[in-house]
């Protein structure tokens, strides 16, 4: 039985703007994007700022650090998917799980917008990131459900293998009316 969804941040919950800027600047260039991504991996867990990490990355770039701002910036909230999800609040526990830095979600979502989560399983504060298992465990011990009750909403394929890995449902985001309508198929199932 279904008791929790989680729904993954950039790329489904807003418009991403990191995944862009790393396969524009680095997607032809291995050593490059290994290292950015390296970068990334540091920022999402904690372990570099955000003004360093921007530094770092602009200088991979060739870029200055306020157009890496910019970019990373570019994040739009889904309303859409917003109004779906005050829909499965007062039956589901809502989580979201995502590798962000910290204070990005105050930057990016409204007061009413993050009432509607249980939880926030935010790397930089857990220390736990997607695609690792323990991210997936973590969230649902908050929420206080397994993880055979969740259902895992993420727009990268790697991170949905990790949670089915741990016994997570899962529906891959390519657009809010497929995830709605996929999410829907599993509540209805369940």
């Amino acid at each position: 039985m279904i008791k929790a969804i989680v729904f993954d941040c950039f790329g489904v919950l807003v418009t991403e703007g990191w995944i862009p800027f790393r396969d524009e600047y680095f997607g032809t260039d291995g050593v490059k994007l290994h290292e950015a991504n390296a970068l990334m991996r540091q920022l999402v867990t904690g372990q570099l700022a955000d003004n360093e990490f921007r530094k770092s990355v602009a200088l991979l770039a060739g870029v200055t650090p306020e157009e890496v701002r910019d970019h990373m910036n570019d994040n739009v909230p889904d309303v859409e998917l917003f109004s779906y999800i005050s829909t499965l609040k007062s039956r589901y526990k809502v989580a979201m799980l995502s590798n962000v830095g910290k204070n990005r979600l105050k930057e990016i979502f409204t007061p009413e917008q993050v009432a509607l989560f249980n939880i926030f399983a935010l790397s930089s504060e857990t220390g736990y990131a997607k695609p690792g298992a323990m991210a997936y465990r973590n969230v649902a011990n908050s929420l206080e459900v397994t993880t055979e009750q969740c259902v895992f909403v993420d727009d990268q394929p790697h991170n949905l293998e990790g949670a089915r890995a741990v016994g997570m449902l899962t529906v891959l985001f390519q657009s809010v009316e497929q995830c709605i309508a996929d999410v829907g198929a599993l509540l209805a199932n369940s």
